[in-house]
């Protein structure tokens, strides 16, 4: 074989190689069904949280006017805004990996 068709050669059996890797992974170890396919409850808990959370929709931490809170003010702050998120990362941590909420559609 010549340079290009030996570097064309290896390249197209390490594509074919990865290619049967990704189907594995996605079969999981022969199983049918695709890897988390069908788990909604995890995209679910942190849509809810999401809406809930947000800064000013039904409270703020803390509030404008130096108050520890207010309720629903439709306004926000870079600082509500950072309590709020590590509030979400909390909850969705919570109900995620210690909880284990689980929603299966198939």
């Amino acid at each position: 074989m010549d340079g290009t068709a030996d570097i064309y050669y290896r390249h197209h059996r390490r594509s074919i190689y990865r290619d049967q890797l990704l189907a594995e992974a996605l079969t999981e170890g022969g199983n049918s069904r695709a890897m988390g396919s069908g788990d909604w409850g995890p995209v679910l808990i942190a849509v809810l949280f999401f809406v809930v959370l947000t800064p000013g929709l039904l409270c703020q931490i803390p509030g404008n006017d130096r108050r520890i809170a207010e309720f629903h003010s439709m306004r926000t702050s870079y600082l509500a805004i950072f309590v709020h998120t590590i509030i979400f990362f909390g909850f969705c941590a919570i109900f995620m990996v210690a909880v284990g909420v689980h929603l299966s559609s198939g």
